[in-house]
């Protein structure tokens, strides 16, 4: 009978002595085998690995303005030198991307926030509550809180973590609220 001592060695690598090895019973060439499957997504579902940002089809976002809505143009907050580069590219990716266009004029303006990322890029925001947010009329639904989340949740196997990186850039805009 072999003596069997277990140790938290959480940072460090874990090995078997003495004659554990062959007194296990284990197949170790299975054990550390990589698996040649290859995860074969990209080719079966090529427009979710596609390159860019994709909308969502069939709905457009619509802005209804309350009455007594006043445009507000409010000047641009100035970019740190650190950034200007960084903002600038993120900019024309995102007119590349059709996601904004440049404008001539326009009567609404909201200022520009910029966010460092984890992976040292920056997420650039509009600061839309120094102009239109307070005009807009919301239509109110009610949040579920985390309790009846989790319980909807009971039971399941399968979960994911979804990458919404560009979440918000996947809605298009209705024509009649891009100039608000």
């Amino acid at each position: 009978m072999e003596r069997l001592t277990v140790v938290d060695v959480s940072d460090k690598p874990t090995v078997l002595e003495g004659d554990w090895q062959s007194n296990l019973k284990i197949d170790w060439a299975s054990l550390f085998k990589v698996d040649s499957e290859v995860f074969d997504g990209p080719e079966k579902f090529p427009q979710l690995f596609a390159k860019g940002v994709d909308t969502l089809q069939g709905y457009q976002a619509k802005k209804t303005l309350s009455s007594g809505a006043k445009p507000r143009f409010h000047r641009p907050r100035p970019v740190p030198y650190a950034l200007q580069q960084k903002v600038e590219g993120e900019l024309n990716r995102l007119q590349e991307e059709g996601i904004i266009q440049p404008v001539e004029n326009s009567e609404w303006a909201a200022p520009i926030v910029m966010v460092r990322k984890a992976d040292n890029s920056i997420r650039i925001c509009g600061d839309y509550k120094v102009t239109i947010n307070p005009y807009l009329e919301m239509d109110n639904y009610p949040m579920p809180n985390a309790q009846d989340l989790f319980a909807s949740l009971e039971g399941g196997r399968f979960f994911t973590r979804l990458d919404m990186k560009q979440a918000y850039m996947q809605m298009r805009v209705d024509a009649s609220s891009k100039g608000i």
